[in-house]
């Protein structure tokens, strides 16, 4: 994790390959906080304004900005490719010890990721399964209780690990915070378990 910038015109100039100025310039714009980008190969994958929960991520923050009150900090911290590949859209993702208490995998394709139903929220009859298929590869909205585990959802999930644990999370996890960190993805909140 790297703090790259104290100002929005810092800030921006620093993450030109990771954003345009104009997107970075209106996150920052009077924020006066924390702008978290995370980052993998295809450039800019998720944006968090609040970094309230990361007591570790608010402390080296806090050392990094002495001196600069009241301007905005942004942290870059690239997602792992090892999470996004071996954890996030593995099959292993859905086995018992991990999501699959609460989760169920519907169908995967390489380009699209993984679609999933909650077990207590989705209809599980073929036909609705069957439209859930199609909005998903159709990109369009998914039926009540499926989701979409893509390189998005990697990313938001990434970021909720950062939040809560700092960047080396996913090294020192376990099941039970790749658990949390989906449901953040997905629900905003810890929905099972």
């Amino acid at each position: 994790m790297k703090i790259i910038g104290w100002n929005k015109a810092n800030a921006a100039k620093k993450t030109e390959n990771v954003a345009s100025l104009a997107r970075v310039d209106a996150l920052t714009a009077g924020s006066g906080g924390v702008v978290m980008v995370f980052t993998g190969p295809d450039g800019l994958l998720s944006i968090d304004v609040s970094a309230e929960e990361t007591e570790r991520l608010l402390r080296d923050v806090a050392k990094a900005l002495a001196g600069h009150k009241g301007d905005t900090a942004v942290v870059a911290s690239e997602v792992s490719a090892d999470w996004t590949e071996n954890v996030f859209l593995n099959v292993d993702l859905l086995r018992s010890g991990y999501c699959g208490l609460w989760m169920a995998g519907v169908d995967y394709d390489s380009s699209l990721g993984r679609l999933v139903r909650e077990d207590d929220e989705a209809d599980r009859s073929d036909d609705a399964e069957r439209a859930a298929i199609e909005a998903w590869q159709a990109h369009a909205p998914l039926p009540k209780g499926y989701h979409r585990l893509d390189r998005e959802t990697a990313a938001k999930a990434w970021a909720a690990g950062v939040r809560k644990w700092g960047e080396e999370w996913h090294e020192d996890g376990d099941a039970d915070n790749y658990d949390y960190a989906v449901q953040m993805a997905l629900f905003g909140e810890v929905k099972y378990g």
